[in-house]
């Protein structure tokens, strides 16, 4: 299954809000505009990045260093190779005349007459194709899973942004391999893809001694005392009254989870930066874990449940593992 089949974006209208946002928080003066994603090599092999030329022979992950994607790959791969006319509705009208010849009453054997008028039309511009590659970095490791990243082929400089190539930017890495998001210039490839992975440790729970919350924030770098760490315990708490059989935690660059693991294949997740929901992830939980949640969101092939924080969701969350095995009553099973 390729990247198109499993559902590929279109790109952006204008440059996002979080695009931005992250431009000033970025402490670098240069950056790239990129993105990362987690897969195992099972599905690299069955072809879902097919279309970046990224694959799998023998086990050994295959790809280029830097590629230049074909119109097949979307409209923005389209523009950027070819250019565009936009119609710049963003600027004032001008007076278009159009004129022709016109017979004398119908009949143009009694000869002709020029004829013309004049209206208010929108301004097109010409845009041409930049041709901007892609440049594709990777890193396996030893539990099979691979972090990919792809980085436009374009260093922006904060102080003078051009608002075409940076939208061009976004646009690319969104129609073939999700939103995007900013990677500062100085910033090696490596680092960057060692930091997206979400490190995973286990806290086992033990006979009759609970982990406190407490011992769980810390873990995170997160201050217990905070209004959102507050009901943050609460669920905690609710939920680790389901007898889980471990409490994990785990920490990325961008993404600090923690959750409670009933089984091999079956784990409960919070996220401790967004904890809007709860994700209920099954037997490809390492892997789904290293998405980010707008990533899960729009993917509709990703195997989890979300539990939104409302009215009613301690319930629908013990349905849910009674439905995949676990007596929250009970315990581990």
């Amino acid at each position: 299954m390729t990247m198109g089949e499993a559902g590929s974006m279109s790109g952006y209208r204008k440059v996002p809000n979080a695009i931005r946002e992250q431009i000033t928080a970025c402490n670098a003066e240069q950056f790239y505009v990129g993105r990362t994603r987690s897969f195992t090599m099972s599905e690299i092999a069955a072809g879902v990045l097919g279309e970046l030329g990224i694959t799998s022979v023998d086990g050994e992950l295959r790809h280029e260093e830097s590629i230049l994607l074909g119109p097949e790959n979307g409209r923005w791969s389209k523009w950027n190779l070819e250019g565009r006319r936009v119609c710049r509705k963003d600027l004032p009208k001008v007076e278009k005349s159009w004129g022709w010849d016109s017979p004398n009453f119908g009949d143009w054997n009694r000869g002709s007459h020029p004829v013309s008028f004049t209206k208010e039309v929108y301004q097109w511009q010409i845009r041409f194709g930049r041709r901007l590659a892609l440049l594709i970095d990777s890193q396996q490791s030893d539990d099979e899973t691979v972090v990919v990243g792809i980085r436009v082929d374009r260093v922006f400089d904060r102080s003078d942004i051009e608002e075409d190539d940076l939208l061009m930017a976004c646009s690319l890495v969104r129609e073939n391999f999700g939103s995007a998001s900013i990677l500062p210039s100085d910033v090696t490839a490596g680092d960057w893809l060692a930091r997206q992975r979400v490190q995973w440790e286990l806290l086992p729970i033990g006979q009759g001694t609970p982990r406190p919350f407490d011992e769980v924030a810390g873990h995170l770098n997160a201050d217990p005392g905070t209004p959102r760490m507050r009901n943050m315990r609460q669920r905690y708490d609710t939920v680790l009254n389901m007898n889980p059989g471990a409490v994990v935690v785990g920490s990325g660059e961008f993404t600090r989870y923690f959750g409670f693991k009933f089984r091999d294949d079956l784990v409960a997740l919070e996220n401790l930066d967004y904890g809007n929901a709860l994700y209920v992830m099954y037997e490809d939980w390492p892997t789904l874990s290293q998405r980010s949640r707008l990533d899960l969101l729009s993917d509709p092939d990703a195997n989890f449940d979300r539990v939104v924080h409302q009215a009613g969701w301690a319930e629908r969350l013990a349905n849910l593992l009674v439905l995949h095995g676990h007596n929250p009553r009970v315990g581990p099973n």
